[in-house]
């Protein structure tokens, strides 16, 4: 059995994470519809990297929707109580 919960998303991105409660596993599944580049390399066997390339806008959105998801603001310096752009704020 899985939970997938959407963090965000847009046009052409969206962000989810997905919780395997069989297999104790949490990941996060970043979606990219229509990147302005992208490129898998691998090297010998074991070597694999994924180069994709976004719109620094979406990168913004993705990278603002996890650390309010994860509660990270106050490990950045940012708001820590229900001041302006917290998760905990009243205000949207």
């Amino acid at each position: 059995m899985s939970f997938k919960k959407t963090i965000t998303s847009g046009d052409n991105f969206s962000i989810h994470h997905e919780t395997v409660f069989d297999d104790s596993i949490d990941e996060v599944i970043i979606s990219l519809k229509n990147p302005s580049e992208c490129c898998i390399k691998r090297k010998g066997d074991s070597d694999l990297t994924v180069i994709i390339s976004l719109s620094e806008k979406n990168m913004d959105s993705l990278a603002i929707a996890w650390i309010n998801e994860r509660k990270l603001q106050n490990v950045f310096g940012g708001p820590v109580g229900k001041e302006y752009g917290a998760p905990d704020c009243d205000y949207d």
